[in-house]
């Protein structure tokens, strides 16, 4: 409201013309426009009293005056200030079920809510401030990524408050995050051997573990997956993943391999119907899928406190892509993920990665003279003379060939002698054999 204009009102009782004369109310009404407006608006004061009505008029208008001057709040903030929470969470829950958010996201969100307002006795949102959710959060023995989630459901449903003109300013905005100690991701991948032991004990599960592992399809898409959306008689068998199904609520092609064919058609009737489960047993839940871990030999959680969920056969697709040296951009892709550095980082198990057969396949820079003595471990022998030093030409060699017909080796002793003091330091001139600075550092200095 402009706060120029002013305030036109006055107390009466509305009049209607009825059958037989014109109606008087029983009850009082406050009447009143902005300088400006032709049109009155009315309020029932609900009263009859004459005292009490202009006790009550005088209060309405004052709470007018305000508003217009911009010193009190609108009509939209009285109105939320008098519901409960729980109602305010239950209009918001709604919009986003109407917006399409998963039943998982709703369920977790409203429960995270009632969780905080019942520990900290918050009926209504006057009552919210940031000391009383710290206070609480430092009493609950949970993650810190549990805290977090905490946080971002509550001030998810607080600003969408502020944005409907419910809430003058967010309580919680200045609450910060909880930081984790240790960056130890809490799901780990399966190895080769693990997968072949866990498909092996899985019994009518093999299906459901195999298309996990092969497709990274989560439980709830798995569980909604119906054989109108499998595709097993195409040239390149595929299935569709329904954009109304998936986490990021996109459209999806999943390419299906030969043995994951196999096992589809093993499960299906000749013709299906359309609408069909795929899975109409369901999918294992964590009961079930301890029990095959357990039969396979696989620990649940390991010495670093990673478990193996079933989320774990997501995160062994992202980790065999990695290693199957598949590029970072199709990696993503077939992960559905929106952010490389999720596939990368979060979902692919760095402890599974070929890091040691990589380093292998690094250039080898060594010394030719050296080649034998280091195949029989005498380097010492070769490099030490009696007087406990060496000083000789030696050839390098690079990827097995000659690139440099003569280097100066030295010892710890020359390599502390300050330049002009006990004979000059040698150095490994890397520039001039045309060795990368890599190398140089890599041990091109040779010491005893």
């Amino acid at each position: 409201m402009n706060p120029s204009k002013h305030v036109q009102a006055y107390l009466a009782k509305r009049r209607r013309r009825k059958p037989g004369g014109i109606v008087e109310s029983e009850s009082w009404f406050f009447f009143w426009r902005y300088e400006g407006e032709t049109v009155y608006r009315s309020k029932s004061l609900r009263c009859v009293d004459k005292q009490v009505a202009h006790s009550k008029y005088a209060e309405a208008l004052r709470e007018l005056e305000h508003e217009a001057s911009g010193l009190g709040p609108s009509n939209a903030l009285r109105d939320a200030q008098r519901r409960t929470v729980l109602e305010h969470l239950g209009d918001f829950c709604n919009v986003k079920s109407t917006q399409g958010r998963d039943s998982m996201y709703v369920y977790n969100l409203r429960n995270h809510v009632e969780k905080i307002c019942d520990d900290c006795g918050w009926s209504t949102l006057n009552e919210i401030c940031a000391d009383g959710f710290e206070a609480w959060r430092a009493d609950q023995a949970i993650s810190p990524r549990t805290m977090n989630a905490y946080l971002e459901d509550f001030n998810a449903l607080l600003n969408w408050l502020q944005r409907r003109g419910r809430l003058l300013e967010n309580p919680l905005r200045l609450v910060e995050r909880v930081k984790a100690v240790e960056d130890i991701p809490k799901i780990r991948a399966l190895n080769d051997d693990e997968v072949v032991r866990l498909l092996g004990v899985a019994g009518d599960r093999q299906a459901v573990y195999l298309l996990a592992l092969t497709t990274g399809l989560r439980r709830s898409e798995l569980r909604t997956l119906v054989w109108f959306d499998v595709h097993l008689e195409a040239v390149q068998p595929y299935l569709l993943a329904r954009a109304s199904q998936t986490k990021n609520a996109k459209r999806a092609t999943m390419w299906l391999r030969a043995d994951v064919v196999h096992q589809l058609r093993g499960i299906g009737c000749a013709t299906p119907s359309p609408a069909a489960l795929v899975f109409a047993q369901g999918i294992p839940d964590m009961e079930v899928f301890r029990a095959d871990l357990k039969a396979a030999g696989i620990a649940d959680v390991d010495p670093m406190g990673r478990k193996v969920v079933f989320h774990s056969l997501r995160h062994t697709l992202a980790t065999a892509l990695a290693r199957a040296k598949a590029a970072p951009r199709i990696a993503m892709e077939l992960m559905r993920h929106s952010d490389v550095r999720l596939t990368m980082k979060t979902y692919t198990d760095a402890a599974l990665l070929p890091t040691r057969e990589a380093m292998e396949q690094l250039p080898s820079w060594r010394i030719a003279c050296l080649e034998a003595s280091i195949a029989t471990g005498t380097t010492h022998d070769v490099l030490t003379s009696e007087s406990g030093t060496a000083h000789g030409t030696v050839k390098v060699v690079r990827e097995g060939q000659n690139v440099s017909s003569g280097v100066d080796v030295c010892s710890d002793d020359d390599l502390t002698e300050s330049p002009g003091g006990k004979g000059s330091r040698s150095t490994f001139d890397a520039q001039s054999l045309g060795v990368s600075r890599d190398a140089e550092s890599w041990g091109s200095r040779i010491r005893t």
